[in-house]
């Protein structure tokens, strides 16, 4: 029903301006794990290329505390699936460099 109705192209700037983050993408990628713990690991797998390939391109880079929770659901899923490295390429691709500064590291 989200893809349906969340419109990736508008959306994301729409919920940002509005709540400061975007719950629907977040709960797109949150659902990937969702998937994992009912066992249905190819569903789950294909909702992290879903948020990966439509989501995240459209996603506020500005947004880091977002990108943090859609990035924790999306490696866990791969990362347990064998699949770390599209994990990681998706991390240095969509993960703006500021993200480092942006939490205390410790």
């Amino acid at each position: 029903i989200m893809k349906a109705v969340y419109m990736k192209q508008d959306h994301p700037k729409l919920l940002l301006d509005a709540y400061a983050v975007d719950r629907c993408a977040v709960s797109f990628a949150t659902s990937a794990l969702w998937y994992l713990q009912m066992g249905q690991i190819n569903n789950a797998i294909e909702r992290c290329d879903y948020v990966i390939d439509h989501i995240l391109p459209h996603y506020d880079e500005k947004d880091i505390i977002g990108l943090y929770h859609i990035f924790v659901q999306i490696i866990r899923v791969l990362k347990w699936n064998g699949q770390v490295d599209k994990a990681r390429e998706a991390f240095i691709k969509f993960m703006p460099d500021a993200a480092n500064s942006h939490f205390a590291m410790g």
